[in-house]
């Protein structure tokens, strides 16, 4: 019978001690870069066109994929504890006034809009799950301006991510940082409020996401 395994787990990483079916754990934690039969390395056999998330020097990966991770232990028949001791369960900013609006430029939030807002304000992590048109990016806008923390926002496509960054730009009047399209500035910019700081949004295209996670984590 396998040794017993330790997922010590917090909101970002989750890192595996003891012997663990590696591979197993690495196709689960992979995903295929859209696209990538059009690179060389892939047309020449010297890649297989994956992302790969687990860190094999550390045996971490994102807490995000630990749902994923656990099914392929138990898929294999190992034991395993889950360690969450690192775990934040509570924000660590401090909440808003409920009767202070957060106010962009160009347009007036919507009730739902702010009910959203509120309802993330008293998370640690989630997802809003607004119907297209929603006004989402505004939403993020919002929390962004109102929590004033260091936000990493990731795109998709290019276009997505210089209509995303132009939005910041014309809701809150700030440059904000790029990775992707052949750009890194990861330092972005300070915008003030009220006396209080707001922390740059850095914009980075998902198949950047594993180059720069770990060094954003650092920051």
């Amino acid at each position: 019978m396998p040794e017993k395994i330790i997922l010590v787990v917090d909101n970002v990483h989750t890192r595996i001690l003891g012997r663990y079916p590696h591979q197993a754990v690495d196709e689960a934690t992979s995903f295929l870069m859209p696209g990538c039969w059009f690179t060389l390395a892939y047309r020449a056999k010297r890649w297989d066109g994956k992302i790969r998330l687990l860190d094999r020097k550390t045996s971490s990966f994102p807490t995000g994929l630990l749902g994923d991770v656990e099914k392929i232990l138990k898929h294999e028949g190992y034991y395993y504890i889950i360690d969450d001791s690192n775990l934040i369960r509570k924000p660590y900013f401090q909440y808003r006034d409920p009767e202070r609006k957060v106010e962009l430029r160009g347009i007036k939030l919507r009730g739902y809009q702010r009910d959203a807002m509120q309802k993330a304000e008293h998370q640690v992590r989630g997802i809003l799950d607004i119907a297209s048109g929603g006004g989402k990016t505004e939403i993020a806008i919002g929390l962004i301006k109102e929590l004033g923390v260091k936000t990493l926002y990731l795109v998709h496509r290019l276009d997505l991510m210089k209509q995303t960054r132009q939005r910041f730009h014309d809701r809150l009047g700030i440059e904000t940082g790029q990775i992707g399209a052949d750009i890194f500035d990861p330092k972005g910019y300070y915008h003030r409020h009220g006396g209080d700081p707001i922390c740059p949004a850095y914009f980075v295209q998902d198949e950047r996401f594993p180059q720069v996670h770990g060094v954003y984590n650092r920051r």
